[in-house]
């Protein structure tokens, strides 16, 4: 894959060609940016417009357009996480408006890594808008303020990938932090959404992987219309509002449970609501204290194994009232996956502690997302 690289800084004039010496503004690498290109945003101020960002051209499976921060050398935009497991964005540019509308709308095969993406203001949003193909890693989403009543920090189209991102909605009136369709991977985030969901799953062929899942206003994971080929594995899913994970569907097959770590939901660590279907299963989970119980309707869950659950247990995390998830010393969750593995998100790998998300390079790059962003 031939990739051009271009160049955006905050002081750039305007009428430039988009090389290192002569630069875009935002504004213009929106409008002229194709595929192939790779758009290198620096970090040396803060991007800011009245109305949203809307990318004008596609890229392709073979040339995407590639919008990447950096601060000093290009490359350095992801720094990895900080000990409390936050996403350290000190080497990403900040892109920010208010008002009514969303902060960035891609288009087609359109990945965006190293980002800090705000929002904040009143109307109904989207602050990350990826469509078909797209990809957003190593991004910090985040919106505040009262909203209109579909606010999302990141909304995707089908077969997009969302790996190790920061997703902060502390705005009221939020819908999810994450919004996704079909054919769509969720992969060593950190979530959370003062007002709704976590991740609103509205679509078959999901698969929600190493995220950290906390605090949000409704279920942590929603599965709406998304009983076809569903997975959940090694998310820690705690302190929800509604239950850990509720999947709706009226004929499901193939709904995998493996190795999460749900407790303190205000509802069922998992609700069943599947009418029919075949194939679904729960191994290897642990559930404490979901204020309604551990299962909704697990009879028709036909292999439900190797579960665990208390009611008294907790000590599972380092710093809970800190939202330091990141598992004790002592925590019963240790070891109870496959092959001893721990059950819940992947673990930070700062040295000193870590409260989230995870440095999920690894991970992706097994999957084979994230090859094309360097």
């Amino acid at each position: 894959m031939a990739i051009t690289e271009r160049y955006v800084t905050s002081g750039a004039a305007g009428g430039g060609a988009g090389t290192e010496g002569d630069p875009w503004t935002l504004a213009e690498a929106i409008t002229s940016a194709v595929a192939g290109d790779r758009v290198n945003i620096k970090a040396d101020g803060t991007y800011t417009q009245a109305s949203p960002w809307t990318q004008v051209n596609a890229g392709t499976d073979q040339s995407p357009i590639i919008w990447r921060g950096y601060k000093t050398t290009i490359g350095d935009g992801y720094q990895g996480r900080n000990a409390d497991g936050t996403l350290n964005t000190t080497n990403m540019p900040t892109i920010t408006r208010s008002g009514n509308g969303s902060t960035l709308v891609g288009n087609t095969f359109s990945y965006f890594d190293s980002l800090n993406l705000t929002y904040s203001g009143g109307g109904n949003t989207y602050v990350l808008y990826l469509r078909s193909g797209g990809m957003a890693v190593n991004c910090r989403v985040y919106t505040s303020g009262a909203g209109g009543t579909s606010n999302d920090g990141i909304t995707t189209l089908n077969y997009c990938h969302v790996t190790n991102c920061d997703v902060i909605m502390d705005s009221t009136l939020g819908y999810s932090a994450i919004s996704t369709a079909s054919c769509v991977s969720v992969i060593g985030c950190r979530i959370t959404c003062a007002d709704g969901y976590g991740i609103f799953a509205n679509g078959d062929c999901g698969a929600y992987i190493g995220n950290l899942i906390y605090n949000c206003g409704d279920d942590g994971i929603y599965g709406n219309n998304a009983g076809k080929r569903f997975l959940a594995r090694h998310n820690t899913i705690v302190g929800n509002t509604g239950s850990g994970i509720t999947v709706n569907s009226h004929t499901a097959y193939g709904i995998v449970l493996t190795e999460n770590l749900i407790t303190d939901n205000g509802g069922y660590g998992y609700e069943d609501n599947v009418s029919g279907g075949t194939y679904r299963v729960m191994y290897g989970n642990r559930f404490d204290r979901n204020t309604s119980g551990v299962i909704l309707n697990q009879g028709d869950v036909p292999m439900f194994k190797n579960n665990t659950a208390s009611v008294t247990q907790a000590n599972e995390y380092t710093d809970a009232a800190s939202d330091d998830y990141s598992l004790a010393a002592s925590s019963p969750a240790k070891g109870l996956g496959r092959l001893g593995a721990n059950v819940g998100y992947w673990q930070n790998a700062v040295a000193a502690g870590g409260g989230g998300g995870g440095d999920c390079k690894k991970y992706s790059c097994r999957l084979g997302l994230g090859l094309r962003m360097s």
